[in-house]
């Protein structure tokens, strides 16, 4: 996950302040997990974890932690309309986890996103 704010700071902006949703399939170990927790408070950074199907490990952490949206995208199965539904899921949990942000909190109204 680290590669995230990398790619902020190769580009010389700051990640502060920002919402970053995160769409991933994968899993991440338990070390991983808790540095990026750590430098997403310390950058004041909130993660929102779309996880296409349920293997991705700690995205309820990820997102406690952070102040993020949490959404999973279950695998529906092989053929063309199992792709398309899983498709309109992975847009719908976007579409929530947008709205999530742009409410925002008293503190932090619409917070920026970046996808």
């Amino acid at each position: 996950m680290f590669f995230i704010f990398q790619l902020f700071e190769k580009s010389g902006k700051s990640a502060s302040g920002n919402v970053i949703i995160l769409v991933t399939s994968g899993t991440s170990n338990a070390n991983d997990v808790q540095a990026a927790i750590s430098q997403a408070k310390r950058k004041k950074v909130h993660i929102s974890v779309i996880a296409y199907t349920s293997a991705f490990d700690h995205q309820d952490l990820i997102t406690a932690e952070t102040g993020g949206y949490l959404s999973v995208v279950e695998s529906k199965g092989i053929g063309p309309m199992s792709h398309l539904s899983m498709m309109i899921g992975l847009g719908d949990a976007l579409m929530a986890a947008l709205g999530f942000h742009r409410r925002g909190t008293d503190e932090e109204p619409n917070v920026p996103v970046l996808v």
